[in-house]
């Protein structure tokens, strides 16, 4: 196992509190998704994006930490939900879609649609497209997943801030809307805090904050009984004193049970 990456599929271990928390809290909200590094806020995306489709939603996870322009939010957006897979998507889980729609429906409070208006003269280029954007995906069944959103909100700042003004003016527009999609906003820098800094704490304040915390001690130990034995399986017949001993070790004298969702983070 190589450290850093995230923990999908079988690698992946606990946090079934957490993940029933989200799914939860998105049938009636978006989320926001802060937690300092090393946490597994990206493996826990993963597995929101593995099991959307039984929820009735189609997802994508998508590092934004590469685009530096409102332009290039708008276009990956696009491209990541194309009509065709969309289409295909609510075709094929008509049922767990149904499902989803009659759970956020009990949620609406009678907001239709939304009206953008960008100001400052005729629209620009990107701002067209995000109404068309906005237009096509608010209203389907779609769980946008954007990993490492503060970093990119930190280059669009310091790059044009009445462009991320109006960017997150869109954003916050569209979640008003009650639409059935549902964004989760996550990234190692404070969300939060860095719209503070720059003046626009109140342009995310409409989305609920989900604070990831440690491991609880039991899943740590259970991860640690799971993934130890395919390394040397007499040697970690060991207690749970011992166990406790060694995740505080190797974490410099610190608890570590939650540094990640599997034991990448140990390897």
């Amino acid at each position: 196992m190589r450290l850093g990456n995230p923990a999908t599929g079988d690698e992946f271990f606990g946090r079934t509190e957490e993940l029933s928390d989200l799914w939860r809290y998105l049938e009636a909200d978006h989320i926001r998704f802060p937690g300092v590094r090393r946490l597994g806020k990206t493996s826990i995306l993963k597995r929101l994006e593995e099991d959307a489709a039984e929820h009735g939603l189609m997802a994508k996870w998508l590092d934004v930490s590469g685009i530096d322009s409102a332009q290039g939010m708008v276009t990956l957006l696009d491209q990541a939900f194309p009509e065709k897979s969309i289409s295909r998507f609510v075709s094929d889980r008509k049922r767990e879609v149904s499902q989803w729609l009659s759970i956020v429906r009990k949620f609406e409070v009678g907001v239709k649609g939304v009206c953008f208006e960008f100001g400052g003269g005729a629209a620009m280029e990107w701002q067209t497209a995000a109404e068309k954007l906005y237009e096509r995906l608010h209203n389907r069944p779609l769980l946008i997943l954007l990993d490492e959103f503060p970093v990119m909100l930190e280059k669009l700042v310091q790059k044009d801030r009445q462009e991320v003004e109006q960017l997150l003016a869109w954003l916050r527009r569209w979640r008003q809307s009650h639409g059935i999609c549902r964004f989760v906003f996550t990234g190692s820098i404070g969300l939060q805090s860095l719209l503070e800094r720059h003046g626009l704490g109140e342009t995310m304040n409409d989305c609920h904050s989900y604070l990831l915390g440690p491991y609880k001690v039991s899943e740590a130990r259970g991860l640690w009984r799971y993934f130890a034995p395919m390394y040397d399986e007499i040697a970690w017949l060991v207690d749970d004193s011992v166990i406790d001993y060694a995740l505080t070790a190797l974490a410099g004298c610190r608890p570590i049970f939650s540094v990640c969702c599997s034991m990448k983070a140990f390897a």
